[in-house]
């Protein structure tokens, strides 16, 4: 068994479920309390006390543990090993990016206080001598249920080597984890404006488009490397102008935080943000496969050919939404109207008469 002077912090996801043991990373996952009563006493009882603080309306939950793989270690982490284990949760977020909040505490046997570390614009500060039987942390409202997820085991495997890597697509997946979990953490304080400008720039990131050819535009490279992205076999030349449509008005919507006004609005910005979301994950296997670390199986073929199919049902959509809502401007617009006089039947004013 590991010795405790060297791992002294536990890593909890608190508005996550799982029902088995998932490895990634070197690292693992497993709720709370299947790892408890494996543990001695002492031990348990302080995981007890430090998953109790994180409640939800109606009771406790069954925090996630995360620790480094190792045979016969303690689920506690080194100093060391915090930030190494933040980045590899960041590559693995199929819901909310909120319900993979990740939070590590200090684990000694028999303590009953800790302490919360603050960031400042200048720094952290430590927040200390808060106790555990009296702090209660309650699950956020852009987390309401903890969802029992399914992790893509094969993704995930294929991306243990990007938590580390140092080769350029690597670095770009890396790089562009951040933005895309602002993007879906769906918090009651964003707006889908600024979940759009987010995940654009995900994909930006993703797709390298700051490395692109002398001369040109960084919308044309954006548009073509997204569209090339999501490209399958079975994609028709209608569905890749749509696909680029659409990619030039994600973009065009990106780049209105800049001030530059975008007016044609196929796809509203809530279906935008969504769409886009999906086509960060579709892109992110197509480059894996396309550098031959991924192999692209019926299931996620068949997402790519999909994704056109969302496309055009969306746009469909928000054009029904469109026209109803102007029918029913001019529906208001007629019965706030006054009435207009009818000039068969009004008497007809008597018009000035000349004087002889």
């Amino acid at each position: 068994m590991a010795d405790l002077a060297d791992h002294l912090t536990v890593g909890l996801l608190p508005w996550l479920s799982l029902d088995r043991r998932v490895r990634f990373a070197g690292y693992t996952l497993e709720p709370l309390s299947v790892v408890g009563p494996q543990l001695e006493p002492e031990i348990a009882a302080t995981l007890a006390a430090i998953g109790s603080t994180f409640v939800q309306p109606d009771g406790s939950v069954d925090p996630v543990l995360l620790w480094p793989t190792e045979e016969g270690s303690l689920p506690m982490f080194g100093k060391p090993d915090v930030e190494t284990a933040h980045a590899a949760v960041r590559l693995s977020t199929p819901v909310t990016a909120t319900s993979f909040t990740l939070v590590f505490q200090r684990c000694v046997p028999g303590n009953e206080f800790f302490a919360l570390a603050l960031r400042r614009r200048e720094g952290e500060t430590l927040s200390g001598g808060h106790r555990f039987d009296e702090t209660r942390f309650t699950q956020p409202l852009s987390a309401p249920v903890r969802p029992m997820v399914n992790l893509p085991d094969r993704l995930i495997a294929t991306l243990e080597a990007c938590v580390t890597g140092m080769d350029t697509l690597s670095l770009r997946i890396r790089q562009s984890s951040l933005p895309f979990l602002f993007a879906n953490r769906l918090d009651e304080f964003s707006t889908v404006e600024a979940e759009v400008f987010w995940v654009a720039t995900a994909l930006e990131q993703l797709l390298d488009v700051a490395n692109r050819p002398p001369g040109q535009g960084i919308t044309k490279t954006f548009v073509a490397r997204l569209a090339a992205a999501l490209n399958s076999s079975t994609t028709t030349d209608a569905q890749r102008c749509m696909c680029e449509t659409w990619a030039r008005e994600l973009y065009g919507q990106r780049s209105e935080v800049h001030g530059a006004p975008h007016e044609n609005r196929r796809w509203s910005p809530g279906w935008h943000a969504f769409l886009a979301t999906l086509a960060y994950g579709l892109a992110l296997r197509t480059l894996l496969a396309e550098a031959g670390r991924f192999e692209l199986h019926d299931d996620d073929l068949e997402e790519l050919e999909a994704f056109p199919l969302r496309l055009g049902a969306f746009r469909e959509k928000a054009a029904r939404v469109r026209r109803e809502r102007v029918e029913e401007d001019e529906e208001d617009g007629r019965r706030s109207a006054p009435p207009r006089a009818d000039c068969r039947s009004s008497p007809r004013a008597p018009g000035p008469r000349r004087i002889r």
